[in-house]
């Protein structure tokens, strides 16, 4: 059974997803604001997430940076613990969040056509996401996600989609 657990700490939303008590996801939030004297800002929330049971984490490296529009930033994000991959997530204000891209630990990314570069260095365990030339429409909240390497039970999940406690389905873009 999917569960969110979402808390407020220290000022930032702290959330993860599980599924049958193991965390799945781990979320760190990025904001990107645009003000009016041409200036992109981007906050980075400081909040530090643990994966419930586990030794996974995921924390923005800086709390803040400042670009002029038409510059190129880099989103940095890391982590700690053994991963699957780390994901990258877009949500303009009053609109659902977009997918953006994962990496995995071997530096494959998905989709490989990405509009945004990005890299994993695994020595020093973190992820970066470059937005280049920014612009005003780039102002959004920008989550990392940290999918953990489940070890253990090496079964894969399995969901009965006929049975009754799935009679509602949603539709994730």
């Amino acid at each position: 059974m999917w569960r969110r657990r979402a808390v407020q700490q220290r000022g930032c939303l702290v959330a993860s997803f599980s599924c049958s008590g193991t965390t799945l996801f781990i979320c760190c939030l990025f904001g990107f604001n645009y003000s009016k004297d041409m200036l992109l800002y981007l906050c980075l929330s400081l909040s530090h997430f643990i994966a419930l049971g586990s030794m996974n984490s995921i924390n923005p490296q800086r709390t803040e940076e400042v670009v002029a529009e038409g510059r190129n930033i880099n989103l940095t994000c890391k982590y700690e613990g053994a991963i699957s991959n780390i994901q990258w997530y877009r949500q303009h204000q009053r609109s659902r969040p977009e997918f953006l891209l994962y990496i995995t630990e071997g530096g494959f990314i998905h989709p490989s056509d990405s509009n945004f570069p990005a890299h994993i260095d695994k020595t020093e365990k973190r992820v970066d996401l470059e937005i280049i030339s920014a612009k005003v429409s780039d102002s959004a909240v920008y989550y990392c996600a940290l999918q953990p390497t489940v070890t253990g039970n090496s079964t894969s999940l399995y969901k009965n989609l006929w049975s009754k406690d799935n009679a509602i389905l949603h539709n994730v873009h």
